[in-house]
C-alpha cells in the first residue's frame, strides 16, 4: 500500500508550532549537557579536546564545564608551540595565558618544569622581532623556575631580557639555536639584580652582531649579588657583540664555563668583579677575532680569587690574548696561544706631561690629562712608568671614561685615594694597544699568579707586530710555565718590575727573556734548547738570556787544515748578566794552525758569540744543548 503523503500544512495541523519549538529547545539543552558531560568525562579519562592554534582560541567559545584543552601550535599548527592549558574564568596575573571566547582565559600548565619558546609566542624564523614578548617570556620562566627550551632557529629581539632570578635555558645546539639582537640594545640578556642567582645555560648562541653592546651583561644592579654555586654555561657561542660576549661586574662562585666559543667584538669575556670568578672553572674555551682583549679576568676586591682554565685556545685576536689581575689562575691541559696582538696599534705610545694624574681624597677614580687622546668611553689605555699618586697605582690596563678631548678618568681597583693631589712623575707613558699573548697585572698590592702546565703552541712572532709573548704589568706578579714552547722567537717582558715579581720557566723551550731586575727561576732540568748557530766574525745573539744564575754548555767543533778537535765551551752566568766566565774544556789547542776560536760577551742581556779571525768562510758553528736555571 502506498504510504500517506505528509505536507507542511498537514504536519502543522497534526503538531502545533509551540510543541515543535519546545522540542528543539529541549534537544539544545540536552546537547549542551552532553557536551559538558563529555568534557568532564574526557578530563577524568586523561584526554582533553585539541584545537589548532593558541592565537585562534579568542574566537572559540568552549563548552561549559571544560577544565582544560590543548593546542597543536601557537601561531600555526605544528610550530612547536602546541601546549596544555587550564580554563580560567578570570585573567591570570602573569604572562602564561591566552584569551578565549566569552571572556574566559587559558592558563599554561607546565607540569615538567620546561616550556618551549614557541609556547610563549616566540618565533625563531630569523625574521620576526620578538621584542614585544621576549622580556616577559624570560621573566615568566624565572619567576616560576621553568627551563626555557629553544628549537632550531634564530629568535630576533629588539628588546633585552632582564634577569632578576634564577635562569634556565637550553637550546638545540650552539649552531642551531640563536638569540639575536636587532636595533640599538645594550644586551640580549641583562642581569641587573640585587638577588643572588643561578644561571644554567646550554646549547645556544648569542648573536650581538653590530647592534648589542654585549651578548650578556651581568651588573648586579650596583649591589652585592653573585652568580652562585651550581651555575654553568655549556656549549655556548657568543658572536660579534660591540663590547663583549660576556661582560660581568657580578662575581661567580664555583661556576663552570665549558665548551664556550666566543668570536668578535672588543672582548670575548670581560669579567671584572669583587672576587672575580672565585673557585670557578673555564674549560675548552676558544676566543678569536676580538679587537682589544680576548679574555679579561680581574678581581676588584681585597681578597685572593682563584680560577682554573683548562685547554684554552686563544688565537687570532687583534689585541691581547689573556689578561689576569689580582687572581691566581691555574691553566691545565694543553693551552694554545697564537697570533694575538696581530694588529699594530694605530697610535704609537705617548709620553704624558709631568704629573698627569689627579686624585680626590676618598675616591678610587683617577683623572688623567692626556692631550688629544682620541679615545671614547669604553676604550682601553695602558699606563706604565707612573709613580704612586694619592697612594693609588695608575700603572696597568684600564677602561677609560672620556671627560673631554684632553682628559679621561680611570679606576684601577678598590684603593681609595688618601689625599686630593696631583702626581705620577715625569716618565708616564700611555700605550694604545698591547700586541701580547698574556698580561699579568696587579693593583692595590694584591698578589697575582698565572701558573700554566703546558703551552702546546704559542705565537712565533709571525702573527704579532712589535709584540711579545707575556708581560708583567705591575709589581706582585708571578708567571710560571711548566712546559711547552712559550715564546720561541718572542720576548717575555718583565717590564722593569722587581717588587714581588718572578718568572719561572720549567722544562720549557723559550726565546729571549727581558727580566730587568726581576727574579727568574729556571729549576733543573731548566729551559732546554738545542740548535745550530753559524758564527761570523761579529757578535751573534745566541738566544740565551744572560740574566740568570747558571751555566751554559756548548759543544764546539774546531777545524784546521790537518785536524778536527771536539770539545766544550762552559760559560758561567751571573744574574745581572754583566759578568760571564768562559773557557774551553777539551783537548789542548795549538797556539797556531787553527783558523777559528770563539769568544763570548753580553749585549742587551743576551749571550753573544763570535769567531776570532780565521778565513771568514762562515763554516764555523756551535752545536749543542744547554740549560738555564
Amino acid at each position: 500500500m502506498k504510504p500517506p503523503t505528509t505536507t507542511r500544512r498537514s504536519f502543522l495541523k497534526a503538531v502545533p508550532p509551540a510543541a515543535v519549538f519546545s522540542g528543539v529547545a529541549q534537544r539544545t539543552v540536552a546537547a549542551r549537557d552532553e557536551a559538558a558531560g563529555y568534557a568532564s568525562d574526557a578530563l577524568s579519562q586523561g584526554n582533553v579536546p585539541v584545537y589548532d592554534t593558541a592565537v585562534g582560541m579568542a574566537a572559540i567559545n568552549l563548552p561549559t564545564g571544560l577544565a582544560a584543552f590543548e593546542t597543536r601550535g601557537y601561531n600555526a599548527v605544528d610550530d612547536g608551540g602546541g601546549w596544555l592549558y587550564a580554563v580560567r574564568g578570570s585573567e591570570p596575573a602573569h604572562f602564561g595565558k591566552i584569551a578565549l571566547g566569552a571572556g574566559r582565559w587559558g592558563e599554561l600548565i607546565v607540569p615538567g618544569g620546561e616550556i618551549t619558546c614557541e609556547a610563549l609566542g616566540l618565533v625563531g624564523d630569523n625574521s620576526t622581532d620578538n621584542g614585544a614578548r621576549w622580556p616577559d617570556a624570560n621573566a615568566y620562566c624565572q619567576s616560576n623556575g621553568f627551563r626555557l627550551i629553544a628549537r632550531k632557529g634564530t629568535y630576533k629581539t629588539s628588546v633585552k631580557a632582564l634577569i632578576v632570578g634564577d635562569t634556565f635555558i637550553r637550546g638545540a645546539g650552539m649552531y642551531a639555536s640563536t638569540f639575536k639582537a636587532i636595533g640599538n640594545i645594550d644586551a640580549v640578556f641583562h642581569a641587573s639584580t640585587s638577588n643572588n642567582i643561578v644561571v644554567q645555560w646550554e646549547d645556544f648562541q648569542i648573536d650581538g652582531s653590530g647592534t648589542a653592546d654585549n651578548g650578556v651583561l651581568f651588573d648586579a644592579g650596583g649591589g652585592s649579588a653573585v652568580i652562585t654555586q651550581g651555575s654553568y654555561f655549556r656549549n655556548i657561542r657568543g658572536l660579534n657583540p660591540v663590547i663583549a660576549s660576556v661582560n660581568s661586574t657580578m662575581p661567580m662562585y664555583a661556576g663552570v664555563m665549558q665548551s664556550v666559543i666566543l668570536q668578535g667584538g672588543k672582548r670575548g669575556i670581560y669579567w671584572r668583579a669583587n672576587a672575580g670568578m672565585n673557585g670557578s672553572t673555564i674549560s675548552n674555551i676558544r676566543v678569536s677575532g676580538t679587537t682589544v682583549t680576548a679574555i679579561h679576568l680581574e678581581n676588584i676586591g681585597t681578597s685572593l680569587s682563584e680560577l682554573t682554565i683548562e685547554s684554552a685556545t686563544i688565537e687570532g685576536n687583534d689585541g691581547a690574548g689573556l689578561y689576569v689581575n689580582k687572581m691566581r689562575v691555574k691553566m691545565l691541559g694543553a693551552n694554545h696561544f697564537e697570533k694575538n696582538g696581530r694588529v699594530k696599534p694605530a697610535v704609537a705610545p705617548v709620553s704624558l706631561d709631568i704629573d698627569p694624574f689627579t686624585t680626590l681624597k676618598g675616591s678610587a677614580t683617577v683623572t688623567v690629562v692626556h692631550k688629544s687622546h682620541g679615545l671614547s668611553t669604553g676604550d682601553e689605555i695602558n699606563i706604565k712608568g707612573a709613580a704612586l699618586v694619592g697612594d693609588i697605582a695608575a700603572n696597568g690596563k684600564s677602561i677609560i671614561r672620556r671627560i673631554n678631548a684632553n682628559s679621561y678618568s680611570i679606576v684601577r681597583g678598590t684603593q681609595l685615594a688618601e689625599s686630593s693631589t696631583q702626581g705620577g712623575g715625569s716618565a708616564v707613558v700611555a700605550e694604545y694597544g698591547l700586541p701580547i699573548d698574556i698580561l699579568v697585572d696587579s693593583s692595590s698590592g694584591i698578589f697575582t699568579e698565572l701558573d700554566i702546565d703546558k703551552i702546546s703552541k704559542s705565537t712565533d712572532g709571525l702573527g704579532q707586530v712589535d709584540g711579545v709573548f707575556a708581560r708583567l704589568m705591575a709589581p706582585n706578579c708571578n708567571i710560571i710555565i711548566r712546559g711547552g714552547n712559550p715564546s720561541r722567537s718572542n720576548l717575555i717582558d718583565g717590564n722593569g718590575q722587581s717588587n714581588g715579581c718572578s718568572i719561572a720557566l720549567l722544562n720549557c723551550f723559550a726565546g729571549t727573556i727581558n727580566t730587568a731586575a726581576m727574579a727568574v727561576r729556571r729549576d733543573e732540568p731548566g729551559i732546554k734548547k738545542t740548535g745550530r748557530l753559524a758564527l761570523g766574525t761579529t757578535m751573534t745573539a745566541t738566544g740565551i738570556s744572560a740574566n740568570s744564575n747558571g751555566w751554559v754548555r756548548v759543544t764546539a767543533t774546531k777545524r784546521s787544515a790537518d785536524a778536527v778537535t771536539v770539545g766544550m765551551y762552559i760559560i758561567a752566568l751571573d744574574r745581572a748578566g754583566d759578568n760571564i766566565h768562559w773557557g774551553w774544556v777539551g783537548p789542548a789547542l795549538p797556539s797556531s794552525g787553527f783558523e777559528d776560536f770563539v769568544r763570548f760577551g753580553v749585549v742587551g742581556s743576551q749571550l753573544m758569540a763570535a769567531r776570532t779571525g780565521g778565513t771568514g768562510d762562515g763554516w764555523m758553528t756551535l752545536e749543542g744543548e744547554w740549560s738555564e736555571f
